[in-house]
């Protein structure tokens, strides 16, 4: 049996939801109408892709004229149409469908957030231990059109490794919550497994019971949904099911066919077992490696002899044998794997213990040993992450740099997360992140080692910025293989398996840097005179949990603002006066250029539509572009592109403004633009006029 997604063919040109009504209305109310209204996610990859300088996220949000599109009739239908059974859609939608799939979409899924109601709940298992992609024919191929094979003719799917944690929170989940449908819900084989009521719940109530169901089955961090949005946010999405590489697992097989899909959900059969389980499993998998052996990539999406892709099958295909052994001896969920299959030798039955030395030292190790400088790796030093996880020293490491401090420049996000993940997920597990952020943020102030470039220059706001998004992302992308042996190292601990219980944060808070305070101010007093606005010590300064946003409207240099005023006139567009007798254009424009020149690197600053607007620029967008266009085609702005959706655009601001105000805001230099330091700057081509009106030269 494939488990490649099949397609109902129909003779007549018909509609998917037009053939089977019933499934489909079924599937409309139960899967998209009882999410929120109010938006939804659309994807089309298994990767981000990438337009020039423009990356889009592998789920985004259908937005119409930069709003949310809400959900009505005509527009589900064509979107459950389109999830269901992509070809069909692409074949026989209707003239003008709001969803015409683009030439370059082969594939498609919907996902939806929590509305206030809810008539589902799922339990989402993620795997995304990729080891390569495998091409697979889209629309566009010749076995589909008959003819030359197109730009978009395969599109890649994952090719997963597999590891014992995965499985075991699966049976976990399966021990707990019995009577479900169990489901893959994508070709990565990641498990959904769904509960559907006959009446609408309450989601956030339900969400808070089945939190607490899965804490008590010991699996607390695992994603489920719906999940009720918090704030102005619309909450994350969660993918529909029964669309393409989507699939049902039942005790006698696995359902591919998205109507036949729907059928099981409309009315389930028995719940398999767990065996039955892992035996569907081992089927999508050899699928899986027969095909990339077939015709695989690696994961850039280059070539791969055949000899290395049966070595990275063999590795994938020992983890399984481990997994086996671990089933055949009855699953044991507290100990891992029995002494006796680790002790044993055979070369065809031994199980393979999983590239994760973490797992096996880190657990086994009684302390942490104190080293003495000569002793010390040289991978602590050059925090080579990589290299001391597989040495088997990562509390080892910790112990280091909580003792040492930060060891060398260019390493504060591995030092950092790498304490976040200690302090997240075993010393202060359950506190609060405002806690567990404090005593990061206190070991940034304490232990620095002046090797942290912002805090000298007296950042303190971006750093600590900083470490806040380093615990969040700490939170959200730990891999369940990482939930799986922190939970067991929590559990040793609580035990009494450790001789110590490696209390580092009361160490931080406590400890005073080899740096004392005092010398601590001093570093940063330049930083704090040019701002003007610290008037504590650094060590007493509240720490602001998001930044703001605080117009600079310092006057730009005469030279700057004639530059502006050239480039308007050149264009036949006037500065525009206001009622108040100012000029609102020409003071948004003061207050953007003033907060580029005061950015990390001095002209060089993300700033989003939103912020935009805050400095004064029209809400309109078709007031507001003519004026941003015309900066930037004069030479005074140079617009970038975006570091991802949630990242602002990057701007720069010509090298010949940054220089004049620089010279305008020196101490030793006149307040008037036109004096000597510019006339200096003159001679030095840092700016020089070109014909009767000031055009500056691009950086």
């Amino acid at each position: 049996m494939t488990l490649e997604h099949t397609y109902p063919q129909s003779a007549t040109n018909r509609r998917l939801i037009d053939e089977f009504p019933e499934e489909t209305a079924f599937f409309k109310r139960t899967f998209l109408w009882s999410g929120c209204k109010d938006g939804f996610y659309v994807r089309s990859a298994y990767e981000p892709q990438t337009f020039g300088d423009v990356v889009l996220q592998k789920w985004r949000p259908f937005k119409a004229r930069g709003r949310w599109q809400p959900l009505y009739p005509g527009l589900v239908d064509s979107l459950a149409e389109k999830h269901l059974d992509f070809d069909r859609f692409a074949r026989f939608h209707p003239e003008k469908d709001r969803l015409h799939p683009r030439d370059d979409e082969s594939a498609f899924w919907v996902g939806t957030m929590a509305g206030p109601t809810t008539l589902t709940h799922t339990i989402d298992i993620d795997n995304h231990a990729y080891i390569g992609w495998t091409p697979v024919p889209t629309r566009w191929h010749p076995s589909r059109t008959g003819f030359a094979p197109g730009p978009w003719s395969l599109r890649d799917l994952p090719v997963i490794r597999p590891n014992l944690s995965f499985f075991q929170m699966a049976k976990r989940v399966h021990d707990h919550f019995p009577n479900r449908i169990w489901s893959f819900s994508s070709a990565n084989l990641g498990l959904g497994i769904w509960r559907l009521f006959r009446s609408p719940q309450q989601t956030q109530a339900l969400y808070q019971q089945q939190a607490r169901r899965l804490s008590i089955a010991g699996v607390p961090l695992l994603e489920h949904y719906p999940k009720p949005a918090t704030g102005a946010s619309l909450g994350k999405c969660h993918r529909r099911p029964c669309g393409l590489d989507s699939s049902v697992i039942t005790p006698t097989g696995i359902i591919t066919d998205p109507i036949e899909q729907i059928r099981w959900f409309m009315s389930p059969g028995p719940t398999p077992t767990f065996s039955q389980i892992l035996a569907a499993y081992w089927q999508a998998l050899d699928h899986m490696y027969t095909a990339f052996m077939a015709c695989g990539e690696s994961l850039a999406h280059t070539g791969l002899s055949v000899t290395l892709k049966a070595a990275l099958v063999d590795e994938c295909r020992k983890v399984i044998a481990q997994v086996k052994c671990w089933e055949a001896n009855g699953c044991p969920l507290d100990e891992g794997l029995p002494e006796q299959i680790l002790s044993n030798t055979d070369a065809e039955t031994t199980c393979y213990v999983p590239p994760t030395s973490l797992l096996t030292n880190v657990c086994s190790l009684r302390e942490p040993v104190v080293l003495s400088q000569a002793e010390v790796p040289d991978c602590f030093e050059q925090v080579d992450l990589p290299t001391i996880v597989n040495n088997g020293q990562w509390l080892q490491f910790i112990h280091y740099v909580v003792k040492n401090g930060i060891p060398a420049k260019d390493k504060f996000f591995e030092v950092i997360s790498t304490l976040a993940k200690w302090f997240v997920f075993v010393e202060m597990y359950g506190d609060a992140l405002s806690d567990i952020g404090a005593v990061l943020k206190q070991y940034v102030l304490s232990k620095h080692n002046n090797r942290v470039t912002r805090l000298n220059n007296g950042q303190i706001t971006e750093v600590f910025g900083h470490v806040d998004r380093i615990l969040t992302s700490v939170v959200k992308d730990e891999s369940p293989t990482g939930l799986a042996l922190f939970e067991d190292i929590r559990r040793r601990r609580t035990t009494g398996h450790y001789a110590e219980m490696w209390s580092f944060a009361p160490q931080i808070m406590r400890e005073t840097t080899t740096t004392s305070s005092s010398s601590l101010s001093n570093m940063l007093l330049p930083s704090h005179l040019i701002c003007g606005s610290l008037t504590q010590p650094p060590d007493a300064v509240t720490v602001p949990t998001k930044w703001t946003y605080e117009p600079d409207n310092t006057p730009l240099p005469d030279f700057v603002v004639e530059r502006i005023r050239s480039a308007f006139q050149a264009r036949n567009r006037q500065l525009r006066k206001g009622k108040d007798g100012s000029f609102p254009t020409l003071n948004a424009i003061t207050r953007f250029f003033n907060y580029l020149f005061s950015g990390q690197k001095s002209g060089t600053r993300r700033a989003s539509r939103e912020l935009l607007i805050k400095m004064g620029f029209p809400t309109n967008g078709q007031r507001r572009s003519p004026i941003i266009n015309l900066l930037v085609s004069s030479g005074l702005v140079t617009k970038g592109g975006y570091l991802s959706m949630e990242k602002s655009r990057l701007w720069t601001l010509a090298s010949d403004i940054v220089e004049a105000i620089r010279l305008h805001r020196s101490p030793q230099s006149k307040p008037d633009c036109c004096g000597s330091q510019v006339q200096d700057a003159l001679r030095n081509e840092c700016i020089r006029p070109l014909g009767p009106r000031w055009v500056g030269r691009r950086g």
